[in-house]
Formats: C-alpha cells, sequence, structure tokens
C-alpha cells in the first residue's frame, strides 16, 4: 500500500495485519548448496535430528533445515546457528525455536516415561522439578531472599549449606 505526499517521496506502509516476511540465506541456496549443506549439518549432528535426537536416514526421511535460534529473535542467518530436523518435528514446532523445540520435546518424552500405564503410582505425580532433575542432573538450587538493601543467596556445596549475603 502506497501514499502520496507531496512534500515527500512515495513511501511503502507496513500492513500489520500480515506478519513481516523474513528472507534467509537459505531461500537463495541451490539443490546442490542445500544438498552440501545438509550432508555437513548431518555429519554434525551425527546423523540425528536436531529435535528428537532420533536417526536420520535422507532416503526415508523427510527433512527441514531451520535456524536454531529464529532470525525473528536475532539469531544469526549461518551455519553455526541452522540445525537438520525431520520435517515433522520442525514443522510441529510452530513459531517457536528449535532450541525450545527441543527441550519441549525431551520434556514429554520425560512425562510420558512417568505416566505411560502408571494410573495409581507415586509417579503419576510427575513434577517439573523431576523434570528438570532429568535434564540437567548437575544444576544446583540456588535460595535468594532480598531483605531491605541487603540479598542473601543460600546453595549446597559438597554436601553443605553455604549463604552468603551482600548489600544492593
Amino acid at each position: 500500500m502506497f501514499q502520496q505526499n507531496p512534500s515527500k517521496p512515495l513511501e511503502r506502509k507496513r500492513d500489520w495485519t500480515m506478519p513481516e516476511q523474513r528472507t534467509s540465506k537459505l531461500d537463495g541456496m541451490s539443490k546442490q548448496q542445500r544438498e552440501e549443506l545438509m550432508t555437513r549439518l548431518q555429519k554434525a549432528q551425527n546423523g540425528l535430528c536436531y529435535v528428537c535426537h532420533e536417526v536420520i536416514n535422507p532416503q526415508v526421511h523427510k527433512t527441514d533445515i531451520d535456524h536454531i535460534i529464529a532470525l525473528a529473535r536475532d539469531g544469526a542467518d549461518d551455519e553455526a546457528n541452522w540445525a537438520l530436523a525431520h520435517e515433522a518435528c520442525n514443522r510441529s514446532k510452530g513459531t517457536r525455536d528449535l532450541e525450545l523445540q527441543r527441550v519441549l520435546h525431551e520434556f514429554r518424552k520425560h512425562v510420558q516415561k512417568y505416566t505411560a500405564g502408571n494410573t495409581h503410582g507415586k509417579d503419576r505425580d510427575f513434577t517439573l522439578h523431576q523434570a528438570l532433575q532429568e535434564l540437567q542432573p548437575d544444576r544446583q538450587d540456588v535460595g535468594v531472599v532480598i531483605d531491605g538493601d541487603r540479598i542473601q543467596l543460600s546453595w549446597t556445596e559438597g554436601g553443605l549449606p553455604k549463604t552468603e549475603s551482600y548489600a544492593i
């Protein structure tokens, strides 16, 4: 949609009802360049889908190359930010980043592990804490208390409780 203003040259107005189309270097690749990129990504990913970590067999599976961190979130438009995924894994993410889709996929696997066929056990009450513990077993809980002009941090180190306090 254009608007003519006698004092200014022709301006293009943005139609905010339509999502802004972003172009990627991927869009401009030839078929051969794309196939070479797919081969490099498959090798870098040890032949596994970036999202589900299952084997990608190019003769059998439809695949997509997509940005790990989306362009809309200022992700780089280069090979370091591209990943190979099963078409179904990539398309199921909607507008999410591949990185977030990977975490959600892992979380769903853990929920299914704890709830499949188990309608009466303690595992039925699977918690986010349990999921995070499995996904990041080395992570450490840190307690934070803000009291007036001080912040207090508490954690466990070597099995012993530690606390430090700082002025803010």
